[in-house]
């Protein structure tokens, strides 16, 4: 595709109930299908956007695994949980990752990519990408690095560095 590529990870409805309680109690969890089909809507068609399952869904209700299929069926590019597509590959075609809540943001900021996350995250407080409240605000940051020819701003990637290194060890 000519099209830049925006890739979305999502998250586990266990990622969040594991690492909420960590940001007290006025954190939220957020629709990742509601806010994809926001931020698709808000994109239009000036990009080409890959919805990459958490692995961890693949146990998900058959319901809610129909809801992403019928949801994204024609906008976007659905990776299912089971699929073997390089996550890593995805990442460094991407113009823009968007994350919810997904350990892919610190790697992807690791790798100088530019990074939004939708909602609360373990690593919000940290400078390695923006985070936003809504799929709204993520495609406004989305045109502004267009307009902007790439990077929104330079990633911290000591923060980055350091988170990963925490976390592996």
């Amino acid at each position: 595709t000519n099209k830049k590529i925006i890739a979305i990870f999502t998250s586990s409805d266990d990622e969040f109930r594991f690492n909420g309680s960590d940001w007290g109690d006025n954190q939220k969890t957020v629709d990742q299908i509601s806010e994809i089909s926001s931020l698709i809507k808000h994109l239009g068609n000036e990009y080409a956007v890959y919805i990459r399952m958490h692995p961890n869904q693949h146990s998900i209700p058959k319901n809610i695994l129909n809801k992403y299929k019928r949801s994204f069926q024609k906008k976007a590019y659905l990776i299912l949980p089971k699929s073997n597509v390089d996550t890593y590959h995805l990442i460094d075609s991407a113009h823009v990752v968007i994350t919810f809540c997904s350990l892919v943001g610190p790697e992807t900021s690791y790798f100088g990519k530019n990074l939004i996350t939708i909602g609360p995250s373990p690593y919000m407080n940290l400078n390695i990408g923006r985070n936003v409240a809504s799929a709204y605000e993520a495609s406004r940051l989305i045109k502004e690095i267009a307009e902007l020819d790439g990077n929104i701003k330079k990633f911290n990637s000591l923060d980055s560095k350091y988170l990963l290194t925490f976390t592996i060890v």
